[in-house]
Order: C-alpha cells, then sequence, then structure tokens
C-alpha cells in the first residue's frame, strides 16, 4: 500500500510539474494554439496512429505467452507491456500539440484521469481479465468521449451515421 500510495504521489506531482508546461505554453514565440476544432482532430489522428497495429501486437503477446503463465499474471502481462505503453503514447502525443488556451486546464483534467487509470493497472500484479482493465480505465474513457476525443478513450470509436 506504501509503495502505491508513493506512487501515486509521484505520479501527482509529475503531472502537476508537467501540466504547468502542456502543450507548450504561452512563452512560444511565433507558435499559436491550435482551435479546439483543429486540436481535436489533430488529438484523434495522434491517438489513432499510437493505436495503429495493436490488435496484432495483442494476438503476438497472447499466442507467445499463452500457456506460461496464470490467466491473472498473463492479462497482468499484457496489460502493463502491450496495452498501457500505446495508452502512454496517446498521452505524449496530445500534450505535444498546442493546446488551446481556454482548454488546457481541461485536457491537463482528463490526461490526468488517464495517468490515474494508468497507473492503477501498472501496481495491479494480477490482472484478472482485460475487462478488469477497461473497468479502470472507464471513467477517463467517459470523458474523453463526452469532449470528443473518441481515438483517445479505451474501446473503439463510434462510427460515424451511414458508416
Amino acid at each position: 500500500m506504501t509503495v502505491r500510495l508513493s506512487a501515486l504521489a509521484a505520479l501527482a506531482l509529475t503531472t502537476a510539474a508537467f501540466a504547468s508546461g502542456c502543450g507548450g505554453g504561452d512563452d512560444d514565440a511565433g507558435a499559436a494554439a491550435l482551435g479546439k476544432a483543429e486540436f481535436l482532430e489533430r488529438a484523434n489522428a495522434a491517438c489513432r496512429k499510437a493505436r495503429a497495429g495493436l490488435e496484432d501486437r495483442v494476438s503476438f503477446f497472447l499466442e507467445r505467452q499463452r500457456g506460461t503463465k496464470s490467466r491473472g499474471e498473463l492479462y497482468g502481462d499484457l496489460a502493463r507491456l502491450v496495452l498501457l505503453p500505446t495508452v502512454e503514447s496517446e498521452m505524449e502525443a496530445v500534450r505535444a500539440l498546442r493546446i488551446p488556451p481556454s482548454e488546457r486546464e481541461r485536457i491537463t483534467r482528463l490526461l490526468y484521469l488517464q495517468d490515474l487509470a494508468l497507473t492503477e493497472v501498472v501496481y495491479t500484479e494480477r490482472v484478472p481479465s482485460i475487462a478488469a482493465v477497461k473497468r479502470e480505465f472507464a471513467n477517463s474513457a467517459r470523458q474523453l468521449r463526452a469532449y470528443g476525443l473518441h481515438a483517445c478513450a479505451n474501446g473503439p470509436e463510434p462510427r460515424a451515421a451511414g458508416a
């Protein structure tokens, strides 16, 4: 429990420090922040790029590891070694964008929720299923979708009408 609390405290400090510079800040000469619509478009594209090939990586991992570990260890390793690096890549890509100043606080909060879920899964030794991982990300996924960051949320993106 002490390790988990220490890790969460460190994550909170890191996130707070990083959030102060999130999106490059206002002091970058000549670099204009994106408008919200353009930011959403670029952030969703960045998350899609980070997830490209994820299904293949999951299948490959499961194929190579099945039968070598208990189910809880297998899914825990899958989450830590395959799924979570993808979430981290997505968050880094979103943070690298020029976040609109009016949206910085909300984006920082959304990414913080992702960080909390990520930390919870990383420090869980045995994960009973992928569904358990998805449950940890349910709150942040719901809020990311509500904001318009569908590709950055856990689970499939909603299909456009007529698609």
